[in-house]
This record gives structure tokens, C-alpha cells and sequence, in this order.
């Protein structure tokens, strides 16, 4: 992922500068925060994928299906927060009040 960053540089602004990320994990974290989880979702799913960006793929994507957990889904949202290991943060408040997130 290449972002184009605006400096300064003599009398005026230019855009000529790359800041090219040294892990693509990083660049994953930074789609994901700037653009959403559905076109990072988009642009990551493929074979091939090395395990560290797969697993971090499977993680971003439980995260999002707990932050739109309905109250029904509260068994599904506790196997996810077990199995990923998220923190109370992550989960919504109207979830932290269920029988099977407690």
C-alpha cells in the first residue's frame, strides 16, 4: 500500500513523497481504519495469503461481527471473544448484559 503524503518542501507544497510500509500487516491495520473493514475485506481476500495476514484478517473480521452482534447472537459473540481473546471493549453494550458474554 503506498500513501502519497503532502510536505512541505522549499516555496511551496508538493505530494512526490511515499511512505511505503515495511510490513503489510501495518498496511491492512491503516485500510482498515481509513477506508473500512468491507473493501479492506475486498482487496485481502485471496489464496496465498501469507498465515500472519490471514490471521490478522480472521481477527479484524471477528472483531466486526461483534461490533454488529445483535442480542441474539450472544452465544456466537462469546465463542468469538474465547476464541480471539477480545476485551470488553470490543464488545457492544447492549451484548455485555447477555447470560452467555458474562
Amino acid at each position: 500500500m503506498v500513501i502519497n503524503i503532502r510536505c512541505f518542501e522549499g516555496h511551496g507544497y508538493t505530494s512526490n513523497v511515499t511512505n511505503l510500509f515495511p510490513h503489510p500487516a501495518i498496511a491492512m491495520v491503516l485500510q482498515f481504519v481509513m477506508r473500512g473493514w468491507k473493501k479492506t475485506k475486498e482487496d485481502y481476500i485471496q489464496d496465498g495469503l501469507p498465515d500472519d495476514l490471514r490471521s490478522l484478517l480472521q481477527y479484524l473480521d471477528a472483531v466486526e461481527t461483534v461490533k454488529h452482534a445483535s442480542i441474539e447472537e450472544g452465544q456466537k459473540v462469546a465463542a468469538l471473544i474465547e476464541e480471539y481473546k477480545l476485551v470488553r471493549e470490543h464488545v457492544p453494550t447492549w451484548l455485555l448484559k447477555s447470560k452467555e458474554v458474562k
